[in-house]
């Protein structure tokens, strides 16, 4: 922890630096070593779960704090950790600037601080992953398998499969403990942080964006229907094996207002724009963030319940190529009329 001294000389000398630049910062993507695709694993067994990102956004931490400057989070932290950490960096944080004004932010910082212990302990929950994994192989076979990294993130996502197939998660995001005070905190946010038992809900929901990607997902061109299919199916599958679901609000204000859900999400679901219906966490006010999550999930939960052969419906779901096609054939629009 830094002492006055040192604090004032650090605010005097990022004054003096940001008048020279005349306040502008020009974000530069990380140098991106994982762009070769990760060797996938037959078995979970094979797979290796990493922490060390963790240990040392701590270390970078409380040589740092209160006062952050993207200059020293890059040196100790982004540019200083695993080549997962670096490649999430480009696809989620994307400016340091951002994430130092995070940490600089009292109400936030009280957050991270408060689930430190905890994401210092996620090693300790590895081993439910693991079982996550191993009971979605009994159910699907043929599954692939991947790294998971643990990284400290920027409060605004859970998990991601990079683009060389390796899945990283946000620690901070799964850290909260009964008493975690997230009364400062957004909305959004009180509604989707979670507690450590949930890790191995979105490590799985990650490993099947994997399987999904091996039969061709196209992101490029995808409706919003494609999209809220591949989301909402990782979501039932999920559910399916764990019976458990990220986000609770969301599922109990869909079931509440399916059909309304339905029209309004009909009616655009061919277009590609997935704005007021995903990834729209800091955006949405006036009803859960992300419900087209849950259309996608009812969707493929009512092609898994009508059809006969689970195992095949299973497949079915997993191996998705054409969301239009898939909805035709599941009937779930036919059950509004």
């Amino acid at each position: 922890m830094l002492n006055m001294t040192q604090f004032m000389s650090r605010f005097i000398a990022l004054t003096s630096c940001l008048l020279l630049l005349g306040c502008q910062s020009k974000e530069v993507t990380k140098e991106d070593s994982f762009s070769t695709p990760a060797t996938l694993k037959d078995t979970p067994e094979e797979i290796q779960f990493i922490t060390s990102d963790i240990k040392l956004f701590w270390k970078m931490y409380d040589r740092e704090a209160p006062l952050f400057t993207k200059l020293e989070v890059d040196e100790q932290y982004f540019d200083a950790g695993t080549p997962a950490l670096q490649s999430f960096y480009n696809e989620k944080i994307k400016s340091s600037d951002a994430f130092s004004n995070l940490l600089n932010n009292r109400f936030d910082r009280r957050y991270y601080e408060s689930v430190r212990n905890s994401t210092l302990q996620i090693h300790k929950e590895t081993d439910k992953i693991l079982a996550a994994f191993e009971a979605f192989e009994e159910r699907y076979p043929r599954a692939v398998f991947t790294n998971v990294i643990f990284v400290i993130g920027g409060l605004d996502t859970g998990g991601v499969l990079l683009p060389n197939r390796q899945i990283v998660i946000s620690a901070e995001m799964f850290a909260k403990s009964p008493d975690t005070d997230t009364r400062y905190l957004s909305r959004w946010l009180q509604s989707v942080l979670r507690t450590p038992d949930y890790l191995p809900v979105i490590a799985l929901h990650e490993l099947i964006h994997l399987q999904q990607q091996q039969f061709g997902d196209n992101t490029e061109n995808q409706t919003l229907l494609d999209r809220a299919l591949l989301e909402g199916s990782a979501d039932f599958v999920t559910h399916l094996i764990l019976d458990k679901f990220l986000n609770q609000q969301q599922l109990a204000y869909g079931n509440s207002r399916e059909k309304q859900l339905w029209n309004q999400f009909s009616k655009k679901m061919h277009q590609q724009n997935f704005a007021g219906w995903l990834y729209n966490g800091n955006t949405s006010i006036d009803r859960p963030a992300d419900l087209g999550y849950y259309i996608g999930f009812r969707i493929a939960e009512y092609y898994y319940n009508n059809t006969a052969d689970k195992q095949q419906a299973l497949r079915d779901i997993i191996e998705m190529k054409n969301g239009k096609a898939f909805l035709e054939k599941s009937g779930y629009a036919d059950s509004f009329k």
